[in-house]
């Protein structure tokens, strides 16, 4: 329950700060219901924010979210598996112990994200951007990092058995904080 909670926060804090901005050229400003963008999203919106507005893409029904802007957003131990974030901005995000497996972040920019023991098993990263990113303990079990950025990125301790490395070969069983090639 408490995941679902996470993402219901994650959903209306997106929808909220949307609302919240006026809308150029609409007189009295804001938006139409159910089309609320998440360009102006603050990581600092409340649970009871969150309540007031639910008019943004479902990620517990799996819909998509593709491009979402969620930069710097607090997500830690968020349910998102499966979620499509395919070119969504999380650049800064806290996604600390984030449930992401089989999650759709191609192209997304994960830059500077804070990824340590999140579960990214299956996790589609091909040419995100994790540059400074930290993925201390994250679990990236059969993840496709192939085209993606880890310029300055912590691994320590990631698991990548089985991952696809950024330059398209498999790591093999075993590799812990560096991708062991076969």
């Amino acid at each position: 329950m408490r995941h679902i909670t996470m993402v219901m926060v994650l959903l209306a804090f997106v929808g909220t700060a949307a609302a919240e901005s006026p809308s150029p050229g609409t007189p009295g400003g804001g938006t139409t219901p159910g089309t609320a963008t998440a360009h102006n999203a603050h990581p600092a919106t409340t649970a009871a924010d969150a309540k007031a507005n639910r008019n943004t893409c479902q990620i517990r029904d799996l819909a998509p979210c593709a491009r979402a802007k969620l930069a710097g957003a607090a997500l830690a131990g968020a349910a998102l598996a499966g979620a499509n974030l395919t070119e969504a901005d999380l650049a800064g995000a806290d996604l600390k112990q984030a449930h992401l497996a089989r999650a759709n972040l191609a192209g997304a920019d994960l830059g500077e994200a804070k990824l340590m023991e999140a579960d990214l098993v299956g996790a589609d990263l091909r040419d995100a951007n994790l540059g400074n990113a930290d993925l201390t303990r994250a679990d990236l079990r059969s993840a496709d990092l192939s085209g993606a950025a880890l310029d300055g990125a912590k691994l320590e301790g990631a698991i990548l058995s089985g991952a696809t490395w950024t330059d398209g070969h498999k790591c093999r069983h075993g590799s812990i904080g560096t991708c062991k090639h076969p």
